[in-house]
């Protein structure tokens, strides 16, 4: 059973436990949705309309589990709010306990009659949404925060009273996941889901949003036999975020999830002056490195955003196709492809070396196109390398000057013949992953 299962994570989650042969009761306030997403799933889907609030409507929505199924093994509670957002002084009693009712009191509801079910059978995984707001200060409003650190004590505290009957209870900490509220918060559209995967890739240290099927894929491992041994944990699902520092924007009355939070690396950066060269060197060759990353991340999945991020404003190049400044880099990468039938591309990053705040990295790449040119289609196969000089300003290292440098293209009416004869050319173009033989390739270019 799933609590907030019509929409975000807890939909995520409906339809992989679904794809992996459970049956499933998808609880949940929004009957449309919810009464949708149980019909396109089948008859081992069942909806009932659940305010998580409610002890009736909860026990009921357990009991039809058993009813329909059998049995509960695998208790989900996910809805969930944002709910009361401000400073603390401005903060209104009647809201924050709203909050505190659907963030906590709702899962203590799903936990305890979950248990009224396991309990007698001595066997069952109950799991609960938490946040990383849950396990850290700073990453959500004052209520949020207080409800979802409740969370992983309640799975604590349950997990150590249910273990004797053979109940594991556990808990994800998502970060920021692109769900339709995630989106209604950064960008006032429940459904600008693109604009909110940029904005959450671009701090994220790993690059890239969360989906909902990043905690489902979690908390499908906690439910499985797999984790026959695990029990009382929270499993911190979040691209790094906790490792890092952000902008508590919440409370400063912000209304909307923190804005592209920035990763950073205050607590070295404070200590620079002190380093070892050796140690600092090394350090930046890890954030040119990280950078290197992201970039390449936007290029693949066509991030505006994240792609902008890399750049000084003030950067420039001497390639006669770009424009200086991120837009201008943005600009040609997009009006680059944009009469191309169809593009595969493979990039790898290699060669950074650093001297005090200058840093130098390696881009290359290897690119197949498929063009119309006077009418007729071509295909256009390139290989070469980007050349960048990076730049540490405050303690923060992004692409100042960039060269791109071709090393060999041709231009064939029908590329895929010529591929067949030459397998190596273009490494990766038909999916292959021999790293041994792309650092062959990339030494003769």
């Amino acid at each position: 059973m799933i609590t907030g299962a019509a929409s975000g994570i807890g939909a995520g989650t409906a339809r992989l436990f679904h794809e992996e042969g459970a049956f499933v009761v998808l609880a949940d306030m929004q009957e449309g949705p919810g009464a949708a997403l149980a019909r396109n799933l089948g008859d081992r889907a069942r909806f009932i309309r659940a305010d998580v609030t409610n002890e009736a409507d909860i026990s009921a929505a357990v009991d039809l589990a058993v009813a329909q199924f059998g049995s509960l093994d695998v208790m989900v509670n996910n809805a969930g709010v944002v709910g009361a957002v401000g400073p603390l002084k401005d903060t209104p009693l009647d809201d924050w306990n709203r909050t505190i009712a659907i963030l906590l009191t709702g899962v203590f509801l799903g936990v305890k009659h979950a248990a009224r079910i396991m309990v007698p059978r001595r066997r069952g995984a109950i799991l609960s949404v938490a946040s990383t707001a849950g396990v850290m200060g700073g990453l959500g409003p004052h209520a949020y925060t207080a409800a979802k650190h409740g969370v992983v004590g309640l799975t604590k505290s349950a997990a150590s009273e249910l273990a004797q009957y053979g109940i594991r209870v556990n808990a994800v900490a998502p970060g920021n996941t692109v769900t339709a509220m995630t989106s209604s918060l950064l960008t006032g559209d429940p459904a600008g889901h693109a604009e909110a995967a940029e904005r959450i890739a671009a701090g994220a240290p790993l690059g890239i949003a969360g989906t909902p099927e990043d905690p489902a894929y979690a908390m499908l491992y906690l439910a499985s036999d797999e984790a026959c041994y695990v029990t009382g944990h929270t499993l911190v699902v979040d691209s790094g975020q906790t490792t890092g520092g952000t902008v508590p924007a919440f409370h400063n009355g912000a209304v909307g999830l923190i804005s592209a939070p920035t990763v950073t690396w205050s607590p070295l950066r404070s200590f620079r002056m002190r380093l070892d060269p050796r140690l600092d060197a090394l350090l930046s060759r890890q954030e040119i490195y990280d950078q290197c990353c992201r970039y390449l991340r936007a290029q693949d999945r066509l991030m505006p955003t994240l792609h902008r991020s890399v750049f000084w404003d003030d950067a420039t190049t001497d390639y006669g196709f770009y424009r200086g400044g991120p837009d201008g880099f943005v600009d040609f990468a997009q009006n680059a492809l944009k009469d191309h039938l169809s593009n595969h591309h493979m990039m790898g990053q290699a060669l950074i070396e650093v001297e005090g705040d200058v840093g130098f990295g390696e881009i290359y790449f290897q690119a197949f196109h498929r063009i119309v040119e006077k009418g007729a289609e071509k295909d256009l196969i390139i290989s070469g390398r980007y050349v960048d000089r990076y730049q540490r300003r405050e303690g923060v290292w992004k692409i100042a000057h960039r060269s791109e440098l071709v090393d060999w293209a041709r231009t064939e009416p029908a590329a895929d013949e010529w591929l067949k004869a030459t397998p190596d050319v273009l490494v990766g173009y038909r999916g292959e992953r021999d790293l041994s033989n792309q650092r062959e390739r990339l030494r003769t270019l």
